[in-house]
C-alpha cells in the first residue's frame, strides 16, 4: 500500500479515505473542518470513499467530526449503498450505528439490499436483515426486488437466502418479467435451478410482455440446452399422469419398490415349487443291462435277439433269488450286512451295493431302491447318486440340504420384513420448524445452541460487525438499529421484527441465526424446507425433504436411506444376499444331481432359469451390501464420497477427502444401528467454530482488512463506471 501511496499524490481528503491514510485526513479536517461534508469534483463525498475500501478507522473519525451520514451524490446514492458494493460489512455495521437508513432508496430506487444483489454480497444481505430486521424485498422504480437483480447476475448464494428470507419469486416487473425470466434471459442455469426448488415452478409458465415463458426466452438468448432442461421441467410438472398432481404421481416416490418385492416374491415361489419341489433330484430307475438289451432289440423289431434277451433276465432273476437264498441259509436276513468285526448293522441291502439297479424283494414284490422326480414321500428320502458311487443321499446330506433350503425361505421372509420398514420408516427428515412443529423447532435450536458453544458464545452477535466477514470490527453487543423494520401483508413471515431493532424475533428467525450462515455456509440453506441444514444433510429431490445424515434415494426400496432407516437397509440387504447365495447353492445341487441322472426333464428347465436370474440379481446386491457395510463401518455416506469435493467438512487443509465423523468401526456401527441415540450433526466444524470465535478485535480486524484488500483498492479516478451508472443494466425501456 505504500507504493500505491507513493505513486498516487494524496492531495485531496476523499483520497486520504480512499487510501485508509488516517494522518493526511486528520490534517485536512484540522485545516478545514467543513471539508468533512464537501464533495469532491465527481460530487461523492469523503464517508462514501471511506465506506466502499471499508476504511473502519477513517469512517468513525469522519462520523465523530460531524459527517452526515445519509448524504447522497447526485445518484442519489448513501455511504451505505458504497459499502454494499464491496460488502464492507465493518463499516455497514459502522454506519447503521451511526444512524444510517437502510432503507433510503436512491434516484432509481435501489436500496442497499438491491446494491448488495448487484454484486452478489449475500453476507450483506443476511446482516441487514438478521441484524437490523431489513426489509429485503422492496421493488425499484422499475418494480424489481432484490431477488429479480440476484437471479439476473447469477448469483445463487444470494438468490438462495432471499427465498428463504420469503422473497417474492412469483413477483412480476414492469416487463413482466418474474426472477426466473431474469435468469433464463442470461443464462443462470443455478439461479434457475435454485429458484425452481425454492417454489418458482409456476413462473415456468408465466409470460412477459412479450408473451415469452422463462424456456423460451432462455432459447432465444442463445441458452439453449437451459431452454431444453427448463421446457422438461415444466412438462414433467404438467404430466396429466405422473406430474406433481397427477393420477399417478405416487409412483414418482414408490417407483420400483412394486418391482423388488415382486421379484423376490417370484423367486421365492420358483425356489420352493420347482428348485425343492418335492426334494432333492434323485437318479430315476434304470433296467438292467440285459433289460436294456432286451427293450432295444424289442424297439428294433428283431424277435430273435429279444427272445435270447428275456432268457437272459429270466436267468439273472433267479441269479438274485439264488443268492439271496444263500445269504438266508448262511443265516443272514436279506439287507442286513455283518460288519467287520461280526456286529450286524442296518445299512442298506449287500445285493443293491453290488448291483445299484437291481430290484430288492419286499412285501408284495420288488420295491426299486430310487425312483424318479414327483413320485411322493419316498423321493423326499432318496436322493440322486454323488458322483456315480450311491443312489441316494445319506441322512446327514439330506439333512443339510433341508436346513439351507429352509433357512433360504426364512431369510427372504425376515428380509422382507425389513425391506417394509426401510420403505415405510422416517429416513431421518430434518424438521422445517413449520411442519415439524415445536419439536422440530426445539431439535434444530439445539444443534444451533451446539455450534455457538463450539464458537465460543451464544449467538453471531457477540462477533461485531467486521467478525462477520473475516473483516474485522468492534466488538460487543449491538444494540437495536433504527432499520426500515416491518413486514409486508401476505408474503408470509420474514425474518424481520416489524420495529427497528434486531431482526432474530420470532420461530423462524430465530431458527436461521445460525453461526454457519455467519460464516458464509450458504450451501447448508435449503430453499424448499427453508432451514439451515446441518452437516451431512441434504434435500431429497424425490421425497421433498431434507434428510439427515443422507445417503441416497434407492429406487427400488422407495424411499430415502438415511440415519432412520440406513441399518434396516443394511438388515435387508445382507439377509437377501444370503438367500440369493444359498438358494443359488441349493440349485447347484440339484442341477448337479439333475445332469448325472439325466433327467432332462420340465424341473431342469425352471432349476436353470432361477440359476441365472439369482445368479445376476445377487452379483448387485452383493456389491451393494459390501458398499454400505464398508460405509457404515467408516461412518461414511454414499452422497458424501462422490460429491467429497463439494463439502468443506470432508476436506483437509490441502484439499484432500478427510473424514472428521470416523469414530472407530465400534463406535460407527454403534451409531448406524442406534440412530435415535446419535445427536444431531453439528452444524459447523469445530475448527470452523474456532475460526468464527477467534474473530473480533477491531484492530486486528481492520489491520486484516486493509492488508487484505490493499490490492483491491478502489481509487478515486476508477468511481466513474465502477460504481457509477455502469453497473445498472436495465434501461427505463429495457425489453431484455
Amino acid at each position: 500500500m505504500a507504493n500505491k501511496q507513493q505513486q498516487e499524490v494524496i492531495d485531496t481528503i476523499s483520497k486520504a479515505c480512499a487510501y485508509g491514510d488516517f494522518d493526511k485526513l486528520k490534517s485536512f479536517l484540522e485545516a478545514d473542518p467543513a471539508c468533512v461534508n464537501a464533495a469532491d469534483e465527481q460530487g461523492y463525498f469523503p464517508l462514501q470513499w471511506a465506506a466502499l475500501n471499508n476504511r473502519v478507522v477513517e469512517t468513525n473519525y469522519l462520523l465523530a467530526q460531524g459527517a452526515a451520514v445519509n448524504a447522497a451524490d447526485g445518484t442519489g446514492q448513501t455511504a451505505l449503498h458504497w459499502a454494499s458494493v464491496r460488502g464492507s460489512l465493518a463499516c455497514i455495521e459502522t454506519l447503521l450505528r451511526g444512524g444510517a437508513d437502510p432503507g433510503l432508496p436512491d434516484n432509481r430506487g435501489y436500496t442497499p439490499c438491491h446494491v448488495a444483489a448487484q454484486y452478489g454480497q449475500t453476507a450483506v444481505l443476511y446482516h441487514l436483515a438478521l441484524k437490523w430486521g431489513v426489509d429485503c424485498d422492496t421493488a425499484d422504480h422499475d418494480g424489481r426486488t432484490a431477488l429479480h437483480w440476484a437471479a439476473y447476475k447469477g448469483f445463487a448464494d444470494s438468490v438462495r437466502l432471499l427465498l428463504v428470507l420469503d422473497a417474492r419469486h412469483a413477483l412480476p416487473d414492469k416487463e413482466g418479467c418474474t426472477p426466473l425470466h431474469w435468469a433464463a434471459i442470461k443464462g443462470n442455469g443455478e439461479a434457475c435451478t435454485v429458484l425452481v426448488q425454492g417454489g418458482a415452478l409456476p413462473s415456468l409458465s408465466a409470460r412477459d410482455v412479450t408473451g415469452s415463458t422463462p424456456p423460451q426466452l432462455a432459447v432465444e438468448k442463445g441458452h439453449r440446452y437451459l431452454g431444453m432442461h427448463l421446457a422438461e421441467v415444466k412438462a414433467r410438472a404438467e404430466d396429466a399422469w405422473f406430474g406433481k398432481h397427477g393420477s399417478l404421481a405416487w409412483m414418482n416416490k414408490t417407483q420400483l419398490c412394486p418391482v423388488i418385492w415382486g421379484l423376490i416374491l417370484g423367486l421365492l415361489l420358483v425356489f420352493v415349487t420347482k428348485v425343492i419341489g418335492p426334494g432333492p433330484v434323485a437318479l430315476p430307475q434304470q433296467p438292467s443291462a440285459a433289460g436294456a438289451a432286451a427293450a432295444a432289440a424289442a424297439a428294433a423289431g428283431d424277435a430273435a435277439v429279444a427272445l435270447i434277451n428275456s432268457t437272459a433276465a429270466a436267468a439273472a432273476g433267479a441269479a438274485v433269488q439264488l443268492s439271496a437264498a444263500a445269504a438266508m441259509v448262511a443265516g443272514q436276513k436279506p439287507g442286513v450286512h455283518s460288519s467287520s468285526s461280526g456286529a450286524s448293522s442296518h445299512r442298506r441291502p449287500a445285493v443293491a451295493a453290488a448291483h445299484p439297479h437291481s430290484a430288492v424283494p419286499g412285501e408284495g414284490g420288488t420295491r426299486a431302491i430310487t425312483t424318479a422326480p414327483g413320485t411322493g414321500s419316498s423321493s423326499r428320502q432318496l436322493g440322486s447318486a454323488a458322483g456315480g458311487s450311491s443312489s441316494s443321499r445319506s441322512g446327514s446330506s439330506l439333512f443339510l440340504f433341508n436346513v439351507a433350503a429352509w433357512s433360504v425361505v426364512v431369510a427372504a421372509g425376515v428380509g422382507l420384513f425389513f425391506l417394509h420398514k426401510t420403505t415405510t420408516s422416517d429416513p431421518g427428515f430434518v424438521p422445517t420448524g413449520r411442519d415439524g412443529g415445536r419439536t422440530g423447532e426445539k431439535r434444530l435450536k439445539a444443534a444451533h445452541a451446539a455450534a455457538a458453544a463450539a464458537a465460543g458464545s451464544s449467538g453471531p452477535h457477540s462477533h461485531g460487525a467486521g467478525g462477520l466477514n473475516g473483516s474485522g470490527g468492534s466488538s460487543g453487543a449491538v444494540a437495536g438499529g433504527g432499520g426500515a423494520g416491518g413486514g409486508t401483508a401476505g408474503k408470509g413471515p420474514l425474518l424481520r421484527s416489524g420495529s427497528g431493532g434486531s431482526g432474530c424475533s420470532g420461530s423462524q428467525a430465530s431458527l436461521l441465526d445460525c453461526p454457519a450462515l455467519w460464516c458464509g455456509n450458504w450451501q447448508q440453506l435449503c430453499v424448499t424446507c427453508k432451514i439451515v441444514r446441518p452437516l451431512r444433510a441434504k434435500h431429497c429431490s424425490v421425497t421433498d425433504r431434507c434428510v439427515e445424515v443422507f445417503d441416497h434415494y434407492c429406487p427400488w426400496v422407495g424411499n430415502t436411506i438415511g440415519k432412520g432407516n440406513r441399518h434396516t437397509f443394511l438388515v435387508f440387504l445382507w439377509l437377501e444376499l444370503y438367500a440369493l447365495a444359498a438358494s443359488c447353492g441349493v440349485a447347484v445341487s440339484q442341477l448337479r444331481g439333475a445332469v448325472l441322472a439325466g433327467a432332462w426333464g420340465e424341473r431342469l428347465v425352471w432349476v436353470l432359469a432361477f440359476l441365472v436370474v439369482s445368479g445376476f440379481v445377487s452379483i448387485s446386491v452383493a456389491v451393494l451390501a459390501i458398499a454400505q457395510a464398508s460405509q457404515v463401518a467408516r461412518n461414511v455416506t454414499t452422497n458424501e464420497l462422490a460429491n467429497w469435493h463439494r463439502y468443506k467438512y470432508l476436506q483437509d487443509g490441502a484439499g484432500g477427502f478427510s473424514n472428521p465423523f470416523n469414530r472407530g468401526v465400534r463406535t460407527n456401527c454403534w451409531e448406524a444401528f442406534h440412530p435415535a441415540a446419535t445427536p444431531v450433526a453439528p452444524m459447523m466444524l469445530p475448527r470452523e467454530a474456532d475460526a468464527l470465535g477467534g474473530l473480533g478485535g477491531l484492530a486486528q480486524g481492520v489491520a486484516g482488512q486493509q492488508q487484505g484488500q490493499a490490492d483491491e483498492l478502489l481509487l478515486p479516478q476508477q468511481a466513474q463506471g465502477g460504481h457509477g451508472a455502469g453497473h445498472r443494466c436495465h434501461g427505463q425501456e429495457c425489453r431484455h
